[in-house]
C-alpha cells in the first residue's frame, strides 16, 4: 500500500493490530489478495471477495453506524427536521 510505509506492514504482517485507516485498509487489502491466491485468481474469487467486502460493510453499518447515527438523532435532534 503506497501510503503505509514498509515497516508499518511488517508489523501488521507480524499480527500488530490496526490503529489507523491506512492499515487498517492495508490489512483488509492483505487478507482479500491472500483469498484469491488461495483459492487461485479467477473471475470467482475475485467476486467472492466483492461480496464479502459489500456483505461486511453493510453488516458493519447495520450494527454500528446506524445504531451511533440513532443514538446521535437522540441526542441532537435531525438535522432538517422531517424534510430530510
Amino acid at each position: 500500500m503506497p501510503h503505509c510505509e514498509r515497516g508499518v506492514i511488517a508489523s501488521l504482517e507480524e499480527g500488530r493490530k490496526p490503529m489507523a485507516a491506512g492499515e487498517l485498509t492495508a490489512v483488509l487489502y492483505g487478507e482479500c489478495v491472500g483469498f484469491v491466491m488461495r483459492k487461485g485468481r479467477g473471475y470467482s474469487a475475485y467476486c467472492v471477495v466483492m461480496g464479502s467486502l459489500i456483505g461486511c460493510l453493510l453488516e458493519f453499518y447495520r450494527k454500528k453506524v446506524a445504531r451511533y447515527e440513532d443514538e446521535k438523532i437522540a441526542e441532537n435532534g435531525e438535522y432538517m427536521g422531517n424534510m430530510g
